[in-house]
């Protein structure tokens, strides 16, 4: 049955995400020594938007901290997959434009460019759901897993690029 299937896949992308968010955490935390080194009221007043000299340890928490509301949007849009594909396609949309956002306001090249790229593979991931939604018989479940494994790995490489931050 594709619906039940691609419930499921959806699901692990959501685990992806709190990959993501989890990758960030380990990394802010372990990077704080290099964040004491810089004025502690200058991190507590950086605008996203106008970063662009930061440590990947600075990245990392911005991009956390960007995401920790969407994540659950991501979660919501999973759970409804089944009874309502396409407010879940909805969510799944407002995801990947939040998570656009806060790639924007990145300051350092390194995660903003492992951030794009696993940006792409959500926006895929998510047309192959939208077109899912619209005409479940469609979908082609080996490409749509192959997407979902490379959302995750995607998501796993930032997660190794905060982490060697």
């Amino acid at each position: 049955m594709p619906s039940r299937r691609h419930v499921s896949a959806l699901a692990v992308l959501a685990l992806g995400g709190l990959l993501l968010t989890g990758c960030a955490a380990d990394s802010s935390s372990s990077g704080g020594p290099d964040e004491s080194g810089s004025s502690g009221s200058d991190s507590n007043s950086r605008d996203m938007n106008t970063a662009t000299d930061q440590t990947v340890a600075e990245a990392c928490a911005d991009l956390q901290e960007g995401l920790s509301a969407s994540t659950s949007a991501l979660q919501e849009g999973v759970s409804e997959l089944s009874a309502d594909p396409n407010a879940a396609v909805e969510k799944l949309n407002a995801f990947v434009v939040e998570f656009a956002e806060v790639r924007n306001g990145l300051g350092n090249a390194e995660v903003k460019a492992q951030a794009d790229s696993a940006g792409v593979a959500f926006e895929e991931l998510v047309a192959q759901a939208q077109a899912a939604a619209a005409d479940p018989a469609a979908l082609d479940m080996n490409a749509f897993m192959e997407t979902t494994q490379n959302v995750q790995t995607e998501l796993t490489a930032i997660g190794e690029v905060c982490a060697a931050g």
